[in-house]
């Protein structure tokens, strides 16, 4: 049982977009308080990629420096984990083994709720860098993302490539419970969020 949480556009009204990210935050914490967790974009001409983990509790974080520097960076795309962890898929107390998980370049970051149950067999074939199955969902994304193989689908190049990787996903996990959010820094002006989820697992979206 994990809990997670997020945005994405940019706030016409930045501080109550911080205050309602940090309210929401440390309510994750009934989901879990093993660890958490934040990955997110800044908007403006820097354009910085945001990412910090620890282990312990989401209301111990929102007083770190980190989360306090959010109200000045004023991101505009946000994703938040507050993770409880299941037994045998890597202690907290690693931080290899908490979210978010990252791509190398830290442009992907990815939180998930549940126990994908068939990572055990697909930790064979992509290269898992921590003790988590949540892990190999990251890196089945990456794998699939970089085929060069087409899908016949009538959207953009770069909107085609991140579905081949979330079509590995569908293909290869059925057992196991997601609901999980992908966010990625493309460039200054691009960023995408991809959300999705299975019938173990809840997955609410507002507007």
């Amino acid at each position: 049982m994990c809990g997670i949480g997020g945005y994405i556009g940019k706030s016409k009204k930045p501080k109550i977009t911080y205050e309602l990210a940090t309210c929401l935050f440390d309510y994750l914490e009934l989901r879990g308080t093993d660890a958490a967790g934040i990955w997110g974009t800044e908007t403006g001409k820097k354009n910085r990629v945001i990412y910090h983990k620890e282990p312990g509790r989401s209301s111990d974080f929102i007083k770190l420096d980190i989360w306090k520097r959010l109200e000045k960076l004023k991101p505009n795309l946000l994703l938040m984990h507050a993770r409880a962890t299941s037994p045998g898929v890597g202690h907290a107390s690693d931080n290899k083994n908490n979210h978010p998980f990252v791509s190398s370049g830290h442009n992907i970051g990815m939180i998930h709720n549940g126990r994908v149950s068939e990572a055990d067999f697909l930790k064979e074939k992509y290269q898992i860098r921590s003790d988590t199955d949540s892990e190999v969902l990251l890196r089945m994304y990456e794998h699939g993302s970089s085929r060069d193989d087409d899908l016949d689908l009538d959207v953009e190049t770069s909107v085609a490539s991140r579905l081949k990787g979330l079509k590995d996903i569908w293909s290869l996990v059925h057992e196991g419970a997601m609901a999980v959010a992908f966010g990625e820094y493309i460039d200054p002006d691009t960023r995408y969020l991809f959300l999705f989820r299975n019938q173990h697992r809840p997955l609410w979206i507002a507007d």
